[in-house]
């Protein structure tokens, strides 16, 4: 019935075949096979399939770049969170573009204001003349010719990417200049030292797992996201605001740490339901502050709820809030520890919430609040 059809019909049907059927097609006769590797049913499965505007050409096909790197590669599509950097942690972003596919580093920013920086890392594609899919290192530090990416499957969530043949190159202060300058001044000098090296260290493999970017949304005041956060002297880091059926056990998790609290590990829970309703006058000190929570007086939210808010005169901004007026304010626990982690303990705070996109968290025993910006979007 298919072949019965002039060309250009047959072509329009066989647009909307999946990958595996186009396969399949193209083993019944050589006819079937020419309509199973036309390009434009590529470009549109393409588009379909991953977002991706193709154009075929001379030097670039379509189908080939589909089969061998959309496809073959497709498990290693998305955002993930290294698990072989000591303390620090790390993002990648494995991206489709319309001629290869990109492996790039999301470095934090160093002030929440601003957007990650990007460091392209490996680039996967595939030309007409190419025998199979080429991998290229785009790394500047994990200089190798020989790369393997060993994908997710049904019983190993890990990926992978080994560097087989990875070159030493003599560490100057030009190379730890420009990978430190990316985490921005305010940074202590050590801390810079530390993550560039703990990267120079194990830049031989890299094992991530995927960071969801997706979340079930409870009808809470609080939405899950990614949050870009300030941590004094250890710079910026990225969490996971992962908020519960109820306010009562929702989490901020580290996505990327510190020496102190390293990535993977809770850094505040919130531990009661109830909005907090705190006057202006007790909030002028982290002593008054104190005093109205050992004795807290708390107010019905509701959508439109604008209380009052200001930094006690005490308490370290970490960096500079604007805001005079939050939408609700919660108790919470914030994790401490000594450097490499030791003797952690969860401290009095409080976790305030000024919009969808900021909130704030005052650490007490620290007397320090810290900044965050919902970053979600930007993955």
């Amino acid at each position: 019935m298919l072949l019965q059809l002039p060309m250009e019909l047959q072509v329009c049907v066989i647009r909307h075949l999946e990958a595996k059927d186009l396969v399949a097609l193209s083993m019944v006769n050589v006819h079937c096979r020419r309509l199973a590797t036309e390009e434009s049913v590529w470009t549109r499965l393409a588009l379909k399939d991953y977002g991706v505007k193709l154009c075929s050409s001379d030097e670039f096909s379509s189908r080939l770049f589909y089969q061998s790197v959309l496809h073959a590669y497709r498990g290693a599509i998305g955002v993930w969170q290294r698990q072989n950097l000591k303390h620090y942690g790390g993002i990648i972003k494995v991206s489709a573009t319309s001629e290869y596919l990109l492996f790039e580093e999301l470095i934090r920013p160093p002030v929440i204001s601003e957007t990650f920086k990007r460091l392209p890392f490996l680039r996967i594609s595939r030309k007409r003349t190419d025998a199979t899919a080429v991998i290229e290192n785009l790394s500047k530090i994990a200089v190798s010719t020989k790369v393997k990416i060993v994908l997710p499957g049904d019983y190993n969530p890990t990926l992978s990417v080994i560097l087989a043949d990875i070159e030493d190159c003599a560490l100057n202060p030009e190379m730890i200049g420009e990978y430190t300058g990316l985490m921005g001044q305010e940074v202590q000098y050590h801390d810079h030292l530390l993550w560039f090296l703990q990267t120079y260290q194990s830049r031989a493999l890299y094992t991530f797992k995927q960071l969801s970017t997706s979340w079930t949304d409870h009808g809470l005041p609080l939405k899950s996201g990614i949050f870009v956060g300030n941590y004094g002297p250890h710079g910026t880091e990225i969490i996971s605001l992962d908020v519960a059926e109820t306010i009562q056990g929702s989490v901020g998790r580290k996505v990327t740490g510190d020496p102190n609290v390293p990535f993977g590990e809770i850094t505040f829970r919130l531990t009661e339901d109830e909005c907090l309703d705190i006057p202006l006058e007790s909030q002028e000190t982290s002593d008054t502050l104190e005093e109205f929570l050992n004795e807290p007086r708390y107010i019905t939210y509701q959508d439109g709820l604008s209380l009052d808010f200001q930094v006690p005169f005490d308490i370290f901004e970490r960096e500079t809030i604007q805001f005079k007026k939050c939408k609700g304010r919660w108790n919470c626990e914030c994790q401490i520890a000594q450097h490499g982690f030791l003797s952690p303990e969860f401290i009095p705070g409080n976790f305030i919430l000024f919009s969808e996109d900021y909130f704030g968290v005052i650490f007490l025993e620290l007397r320090s609040i810290s900044l965050y910006r919902r970053v979600t979007q930007e993955l």
